[in-house]
């Protein structure tokens, strides 16, 4: 006779607490809610849209470092910020290293490593952002390698060779597309035969369903509900498509080329439809009708590109980053202007946004560690004021609370405070 606790699990099981949180989290989503952002451990931030609570008038010419710890090498992975732990990736010795750091102190709690003496352009580093959630860690390498962490006895409680399960190919930049959780579990993108976009339990690993796909990108998967129906819009190698999360079924498919290689910019949900941008095609908007988009109403820029940072909202206007910010209309693509005259902008294909919707300003963490703090409440841009945090690095930072968490390339990990945010 069959235990029957896994279909109908009682209300203290870990299985049953899980499926809530999880619930949780999607009627917070689906319904508009905006999440505390006393956390940063997803793309984009609590709400997936570079939003933070507030930005000052000014940043400060010298602000407090609250700790540092040392890093052995390089990394391209994002820091994770919840409301206990930072965890910093990072490489070095022939290991992937995931730093748990305390939040307040500085302290490092305890480390993860995974074995790394494989060779990769750009370096073998983790690109990921480590993901906290459910009182584990969950991890992606370079490599494809998906290692899930207890964070109180830092046992592992299941791995995954995502490669060699779904029979994919490793992208020659390596994984970069971030995972997701959702309602139905774990999203994460191998790109393989036997999976492209796989959903899996993130309790054991599981499979819950696989769609197809080609290779994998180097984008993060849009989660979102359009027309009624939640899915998951991201690119392949071939194409942009898109999947509804409760079955794996593909909706669509658009041609997608990408001369390059690559596309790192993720899609957008307007008001009006998908916006997209990458550095070989420019910048697309697709309307949408009965929850698809519309080829043949495609309107197109190509005075607009980004190679690496995804698009931002503000108002009517959506701004792009690529070696200096330009800001369009959404719904035109219209340029309303261009602004190349920082520095810091000019030595940079990355720019990461915070931006404070009130009060229409943002602020852009660049590739030679300066953060600047633009006014884009007028005609024209105006920098209120940067600041330098780090030396070069091309990590993406996290700002909670007042408090940016950010590393360089050989330096360190840092946290510094900006603003009192109480």
């Amino acid at each position: 006779m069959k235990n029957n606790m896994q279909k109908h699990p009682s209300l203290g099981s870990p299985i049953f607490a899980g499926k809530i949180a999880r619930a949780l989290l999607l009627l917070c989503f689906c319904c508009g809610v905006a999440q505390a952002q006393d956390t940063w451990k997803s793309f984009g931030g609590p709400n997936s849209n570079f939003t933070v609570d507030s930005l000052p008038d000014s940043l400060p010419e010298e602000p407090e470092r609250l700790w540092e710890i040392p890093v052995r090498g390089q990394s391209y992975g994002p820091i994770s910020v919840d409301q206990k732990y930072v965890v910093i990736p990072d490489s070095g010795a022939g290991m992937d290293w995931y730093y748990v750091v305390d939040r307040e102190t500085g302290e490092e709690l305890w480390n993860y490593s995974i074995e790394n003496d494989k060779e990769m352009d750009f370096g073998n580093s983790p690109r990921v952002r480590p993901m906290i959630e459910f009182g584990r860690l969950y991890v992606l390498n370079a490599w494809g390698e998906l290692h899930v962490v207890d964070m109180e006895t830092q046992e592992v409680v299941w791995k995954k060779n995502l490669p060699e399960e779904f029979e994919a190919e490793v992208p020659v930049w390596g994984y970069c597309s971030g995972m997701s959780f959702v309602e139905e579990g774990l999203i994460v993108n191998p790109g393989g035969a036997k999976g492209g976009l796989v959903c899996l339990n993130p309790d054991d690993g599981s499979v819950v369903w696989t769609a197809p796909s080609d290779m994998a990108e180097y984008n993060q998967p849009l989660v979102t509900e359009i027309n009624g129906v939640r899915q998951i819009v991201t690119f392949d190698a071939t194409s942009m498509f898109s999947v509804r999360l409760s079955d794996g079924e593909v909706l669509w498919r658009i041609p997608v080329t990408a001369s390059s290689g690559y596309i790192c910019p993720a899609p957008v949900l307007t008001e009006k439809g998908l916006l997209v941008v990458d550095q070989d095609n420019g910048a697309r908007l697709y309307p949408l009708k009965d929850g698809m988009p519309v080829e043949e109403e495609m309107i197109g820029s190509d005075l607009i590109y980004a190679e690496l940072n995804t698009p931002f909202i503000l108002g009517e206007n959506a701004y792009f980053f690529y070696y200096g910010m330009v800001c369009a209309n959404k719904e035109t693509l219209e340029i309303v202007w261009e602004f190349y005259d920082s520095d810091s902008f000019a030595g940079s294909a990355m720019g990461y946004p915070f931006v404070d919707t009130e009060n229409k300003r943002a602020a852009i963490y660049a590739k030679d560690g300066t953060l600047t703090l633009i006014d884009l409440s007028g005609e024209e841009p105006e920098i209120l004021s940067e600041v330098q945090l780090t030396d070069m690095g091309e990590i993406v930072p996290a700002l909670v609370n007042g408090v940016i968490y950010c590393r360089d390339n050989s330096n360190g990990a840092y946290a510094y405070r900006l603003w009192d945010a109480e």
